[in-house]
């Protein structure tokens, strides 16, 4: 929580507000891949969450039957005022 405190960003876009998801894709040594909109709010709310998703450290690595795996993560971001 404290890192998304820190580092989401609203855009000064004219008071847009709403909730964008992201999808990503969390590889095997934890870091993040394939970032996309899967439900988009607008343009600026976006590139925001784009940006955010892009500078979060690393995530710990799913896992299955005790094997580190990828896995897909759907990430929900408010922006609101």
């Amino acid at each position: 929580m404290t890192f998304i405190k820190n580092n989401l960003v609203y855009p000064s876009d004219g008071g847009v507000q709403g909730r964008v998801i992201v999808g990503f894709v969390v590889e095997k040594d934890g870091s993040i891949t394939n970032v996309d909109i899967v439900r988009s709010v607008h343009p600026a709310l976006d590139e925001a969450a784009i940006n955010f998703v892009n500078k979060m450290p690393k995530w710990i690595p799913a896992t299955n039957k005790g094997k580190i795996v990828r896995s897909r993560y759907y990430l929900p971001i408010l922006f609101k005022i």
